[in-house]
């Protein structure tokens, strides 16, 4: 079942937002255009703007783009995505078990949440499967 969350700890030091006080992080952002989509196949940053853009849609959202992955929040993050050269990594979470033969690895955590890992290389992955699954783990978080 979903948390409630009442209010958000504010990173004093670099303004991330998070559900735990004192939340242990990485106070580094990098730039999206230039750590991420750098030296990449314009079909693959394509692909990330466009999965953004979907994302977008189910409401607000915040991007954060990190080191080795960009996270996806709506209160806590429910969504990373490492851009590799020909595909997303896509990472999420979700209080309900699925079965999909997309996934390439999931796991049961001991708050009840599973995480589900896919790679999505085209235009067409974005289907309404996928995207269906991504308004689940915006709507839980």
């Amino acid at each position: 079942m979903p948390k409630m969350h009442k209010s958000l700890w504010i990173c004093p030091n670099c303004g991330r937002a998070f559900t735990r006080k004192n939340q242990s992080h990485s106070c580094e952002l990098y730039s999206i255009e230039d750590h991420h989509l750098n030296n990449i196949p314009v079909e693959t940053a394509r692909l990330f703007r466009d999965f953004i853009s979907q994302v977008q849609k189910f409401g607000p959202i915040s991007i954060e783009s990190l080191k080795n992955i960009i996270a996806l929040k709506k209160q806590s993050q429910f969504c990373s995505i490492q851009i590799q050269k020909k595909a997303l990594k896509i990472i999420f979470r979700l209080f309900t078990q699925l079965f999909s033969s997309r996934f390439t690895a999931s796991s049961h955590q001991k708050d009840g949440r599973f995480y589900y890992q896919l790679s999505i290389r085209s235009q067409e992955e974005l289907d309404a499967e996928f995207l269906e699954w991504m308004q689940h783990a915006y709507d839980e978080n």
